[in-house]
């Protein structure tokens, strides 16, 4: 039988697995705003936090780059 205690381990890994994905998207999503189209850039982030989790959100935010205006990309 599974007691309470299982359960509440159970939606705690679910919902931290859930805002991790929900991270995940954020910053893929951020760096391809930041980063020329093409760039591989985004798919790196992404497995930089994919793999070290929050310090790789706190290095992500440190670093990433200004915004790129419609345009104005470099060749």
């Amino acid at each position: 039988m599974i007691g309470v205690s299982e359960v509440l381990m159970l939606a705690i890994v679910f919902l931290l697995g859930l805002v991790l994905i929900l991270i995940l998207v954020w910053v893929y999503r951020d760096a391809v705003t930041r980063y020329p189209y093409g760039s591989v850039k985004p798919l790196l982030w992404l497995l930089v936090v994919f793999f070290t989790h929050i310090l790789g959100l706190i290095l992500y935010i440190l670093l990433r780059p200004e915004v790129i205006e419609k345009g104005s990309e470099k060749a």
